[in-house]
């Protein structure tokens, strides 16, 4: 059958998808002069999986029309002043740096990118699927839900719903996300002004790399970066460099009664969201055994014109402290068909659709499901098709087979990486981040993961936030933990890290050919 699907290109997109795709401004210059660097950055698309690498940035990703033009001079300029070969080469000073680090700054609500060794973004190319592909809220179609019935728990909403928040309801059993951010700005005050107090010869505590405190003695206090130079060890020999909001205050943070009633406003995380590129950062990983960019074991700088086997991951740019958000998961809002009845003349021609484009893997990670509202009863739901019926007890759902996680991994079950610790387990939509996200679709697997991704809410509205496991220093991966179906979809792990629930098996050496006389 025909899939009544609308288009993935609505003409009435919101203003953060309105972005049509358009040729570039990159400028031939005359720059005869600076030795041929007219073709500094040729475009090429570098293959990886789920995205590719352009060195070629559209005009329409940047605040004004003529900044493409002014970073292709600026990165011109900065070039040929570290030129020896140029008799006079150009000046690249303060002000340009400033000019340069203004102009990457617009990007980041357009379009992804990593830097080169230079500093300058090379774009990665998202999937074409839709007009936008950055974005710190979800993308949401009404027509998806147009013929499906209306969710437990969501009384007060007109069906179906206009907009992704008329889903995303907190029932308030969930952690408030704005009530610990407000907590934790008290704890993070007061641990600095203990901080900058300290002197050289202070004992002090502190949360180490490897998650145990320990002691030592303040051998200078660096206020411009906020941390302490501390000597540890036996003998305090050994100096470390100790970020403020790892040392332990003396005495406790004064805690404030806390309102009954939560007032937090999801405008505030939404700006929050937005300037996640001043905490974290986007790097390309080369593959270890890519010989451009290893020779002799030796790791070198990355090429970015030549690497073709390369991944993209999240790093910290400062120091997180543990059971701290740092950012929630962005997708495509669609509903998960899984919990409707197949017979359904509405979802038989939804489902009945030509193969998907992606891998299991690719499946595996880019859709996640989470819980909408409670689900209908068996009655009014028709046949439930995500597998046992589940019972409702005083607007609570309850799964009557109450294996715990581990042993459903076990078994086989519970591998979607939709199940992390939730009131509810069943789903009632999926969360696609293939396509459009935000930065947090670039966090890499590990069975020794830094967050975990929980259900929480912030005010009213439910979202999917990543929490910090442990402290996470500067320079630090941002990784999850993925489940154990998404390490057989892609063969097993290669995470190193101790402990790996799947780890990958050697490649078997090649046979040796023996070489035969024509």
């Amino acid at each position: 059958m025909t899939n009544s699907r609308p288009t993935l290109h609505p003409p009435s997109a919101p203003q953060h998808e309105k972005h049509k795709p358009s040729t570039s401004t990159k400028l031939n210059l005359n720059i005869q002069h600076f030795d041929g660097l007219a073709s500094l950055r040729p475009t090429r698309h570098l293959p990886s999986m789920s995205y590719s690498f352009s060195l070629e940035i559209p005009s329409t990703d940047f605040a004004e029309p003529k900044m493409p033009a002014r970073l292709n001079w600026l990165e011109v300029c900065e070039v040929s002043s570290t030129n020896p070969a140029n008799p006079r080469p150009p000046k690249f000073n303060a002000v340009y740096q400033q000019r340069k680090v203004r102009i990457i700054r617009t990007l980041h609500p357009r379009a992804f990118f990593v830097k080169d060794e230079l500093g300058y973004p090379v774009k990665i190319v998202m999937p074409q699927d839709y007009t936008a592909q950055v974005g710190y809220v979800h993308l949401f179609y009404p027509e998806d839900w147009a013929e499906l019935p209306k969710p437990l728990g969501l009384e007060g909403v007109k069906w179906p719903p206009k907009r992704a928040q008329a889903l995303l309801r907190a029932d308030g059993s969930e952690r408030c996300v704005g009530c610990e951010m407000k907590t934790n700005a008290d704890d993070d005050v007061w641990t600095r002004d203990y901080a900058q107090m300290l002197k050289a010869g202070h004992k002090v505590r502190f949360l180490a790399r490897d998650g145990r405190w320990t002691k030592g003695k303040v051998l200078r206090n660096i206020s411009v970066k906020e941390m302490v130079v501390v000597a540890t060890g036996k003998d305090l020999k050994d100096e470390v460099e100790v970020p403020w909001l790892a040392i332990k205050p003396s005495e406790p943070t004064p805690s404030d009664p806390q309102p009954q009633l939560c007032k937090c406003n999801i405008s505030r995380w939404h700006s929050y969201s937005q300037r996640w590129h001043k905490h974290f950062e986007l790097r390309m990983i080369p593959s270890p055994t890519d010989p451009d960019t290893t020779r002799n074991g030796e790791k070198l700088g990355i090429d970015y014109k030549e690497v073709a086997a390369a991944a993209v991951s999240v790093f910290a740019k400062h120091y997180v402290p543990s059971n701290r958000p740092i950012g929630e998961l962005i997708g495509v809002l669609k509903p998960d068909l899984s919990h409707y009845s197949p017979s359904d003349p509405a979802i038989r021609d939804r489902t009945v659709s030509p193969p998907s484009r992606r891998s299991e893997a690719e499946i595996q990670k880019y859709r996640v499901s989470v819980p909408i509202g409670v689900l209908p009863p068996e009655e009014e739901a028709g046949e439930n098709a995500g597998g046992d019926a589940m019972d409702i007890d005083n607007g609570n759902l309850t799964a009557p087979d109450t294996m715990d996680l581990d042993q459903q991994q076990e078994e086989g079950e519970g591998e979607q990486r939709g199940r992390r610790p939730c009131r509810r387990e069943p789903t009632y939509a999926l969360i696609d981040n293939y396509a459009f996200a935000n930065f947090t679709r670039f966090i890499r697997h590990s069975c020794n993961p830094t967050v975990e991704r929980y259900t929480a809410r912030y005010g009213k509205v439910r979202m999917e936030v990543y929490f910090t496991r442990r402290a996470v220093y500067p320079g630090e991966e941002i990784t999850e933990d993925f489940g154990l179906g998404y390490l057989r979809a892609i063969g097993g792990c290669e995470c190193g890290a101790e402990g790996c629930q799947l780890p990958k098996a050697p490649a078997a050496p090649e046979p040796a050919h023996a070489n035969t006389a024509m």
